[in-house]
C-alpha cells in the first residue's frame, strides 16, 4: 500500500509497518491525474478524471463498473506512455456511499505499483 504525502514525497509501507520514503512519481502522477477534475487544466483538456461526477449521480447496480471506467480513461494516457503497464483496476461497493478502487501495476521500471482510494457516489 503507497501513501501520497502533501508535500508531494511519496512512502511507502515496509513489510515491517514501517514508512519508507521512495521517490516514485509514477504513484503521484496516478492520483493527480485521479484528483484533478477532467477539462479542469487549460493546457490539457483531456488531463484528470470523471470521478468527481459520481457524487451527484444515482447509485445504480453497475456503480463498480462505472468506477472502473473512469479510472481507466483518465489513466490511460500513462498507459499509452508506457509510463503504467498491466494496469488492473477493480472496484467494489463498501457501504451506501462509497466505492473502493485497487490500482495495481507496474511502473516503466516494473516495480509493482498498488494504490488503493475510495470514492464517495451518490
Amino acid at each position: 500500500m503507497a501513501y501520497i504525502d502533501p508535500s508531494a514525497a511519496a512512502f511507502v509501507q515496509t513489510p515491517g509497518n514501517d514508512l519508507q520514503r521512495t521517490d516514485n512519481t509514477t504513484l503521484q502522477s496516478m492520483w493527480l491525474r485521479l484528483a484533478t477534475r477532467r477539462g479542469s487544466c487549460f493546457w490539457d483538456p483531456d488531463f484528470g478524471s470523471r470521478l468527481h461526477e459520481l457524487v451527484a449521480t444515482k447509485i445504480g447496480a453497475n456503480v463498480e463498473r462505472v468506477v472502473v471506467g473512469h479510472v481507466e480513461q483518465a489513466l490511460q494516457p500513462m498507459t499509452d506512455a508506457g509510463e503504467l503497464l498491466d494496469l488492473e483496476v477493480a472496484a467494489q461497493r463498501v457501504g451506501r456511499n462509497r466505492v473502493e478502487m485497487v490500482l495495481r501495476a507496474f511502473d516503466a521500471g516494473l516495480r509493482p505499483l498498488e494504490f488503493t482510494h475510495f470514492v464517495r457516489v451518490g
